[in-house]
């Protein structure tokens, strides 16, 4: 039952990220790159890119890395070896900040494998996926924006089914992250008004950031738009209310900062699935809570002489970003 539930929930991903696979399609057509690059194709300088063969980016957003081996014992997670390229990146599923520069193995249950995206990466996505909902532009949009670094992103649409591409008959609209500033833009989409909605309701989850105050502008005139945060995921949600699909969308973040990661509840959440004793599961705890640095808390963990797993789970982590 659970793994026919996770495949569900992967195709129902699937389905919400048809604006970004679209985009990123027409890309592979008018760019000749395609959706999917082995490491070394964008850092062929780099050695290590040739030795990391099952790791991939996946369009211009993510670095993916699928879990291929059995679940490590005792710990209820599959390992998987990972190299990150210089930058930032964040777990596009717990949310967990990473630095780069570094190889390191990753764990993840059955629910997940690491999906990094890069810093500065904005994700268009939809919950238009039933029936034939999926075969048309969508009136309601969630833009993912990865805190960390500048970014931008051009979303391609067009009538999703005849070769008018061939003509460049589609709708283009731009969007981009101003980092320091915390300016995020959709700018007006152009070309074939015709072929989108006229109307559209926009939803922007900055991922990766600290909870800050927001303001929202539509063509220049502030609107009210609700906002939400998610501690667990450092998810920070802007609901703008329906406005024109030509309309200009600036989102500013009052004072952005990426998150620190909340290591307690990571770790808490891996023990809660892992097959140990109690008792080490509650000493685990009690290092995380002292006040050394993490190359002892990592020291003192080795020292337990728990399963090989454990450490290297908590040691993900504990040392996620540095």
């Amino acid at each position: 039952m659970e793994i026919g539930e996770v495949m569900k929930e992967f195709l129902r991903l699937r389905h919400q990220m048809l604006p970004y696979l679209y985009t990123m399609n027409y890309r592979a057509y008018k760019e000749n790159t395609p959706l999917i690059l082995p490491m070394y194709y964008t850092y062929p300088a780099e050695q290590v890119a040739y030795t990391v063969k099952n790791e991939y980016e996946y369009g211009t957003a993510f670095i993916v890395a699928p879990v291929t081996e059995k679940s490590v014992q005792g710990v209820g997670r599959a390992r998987t070896h990972v190299w990150l390229p210089e930058g930032t990146y964040i777990d596009f599923f717990t949310g967990l900040v990473y630095s780069g520069d570094r190889e390191m193995d990753m764990y993840r249950d059955l629910h997940s494998i690491p999906v990094l995206a890069k810093a500065g990466a904005i994700v268009p996505m939809t919950e238009e996926i039933f029936g034939q909902e999926a075969a048309r532009n969508p009136e309601t949009m969630t833009i993912r924006v990865y805190g960390g670094a500048d970014g931008s992103f051009q979303l391609y649409e067009d009538d999703n089914e005849s070769n008018a591409y061939l003509k460049d008959e589609c709708v283009l609209t731009d969007m981009d992250l101003k980092w320091s500033t915390g300016r995020f833009a959709i700018h007006k989409a152009a070309g074939r008004l015709e072929l989108i909605p006229q109307k559209r309701t926009w939803t922007v989850e900055f991922w990766g950031v600290k909870d800050t105050e927001v303001t929202v502008e539509v063509e220049g005139t502030g609107v009210e738009a609700s906002k939400e945060y998610d501690e667990a995921l450092g998810c920070l949600v802007v609901s703008v209310p329906e406005t024109s699909a030509t309309s200009e969308i600036i989102i500013t973040l009052g004072a952005p900062e990426l998150r620190e990661n909340d290591v307690k509840t990571q770790v808490f959440n891996l023990l809660n699935q892992a097959e140990i004793p109690y008792m080490e599961k509650v000493a685990i705890m009690e290092i995380l809570d002292k006040k050394i640095s993490n190359a002892a808390k990592l020291t003192q963990l080795t020292a337990m002489h728990p399963e090989e797993g454990i450490v290297g789970a908590v040691g993900e982590i504990l040392t996620a970003i540095e």
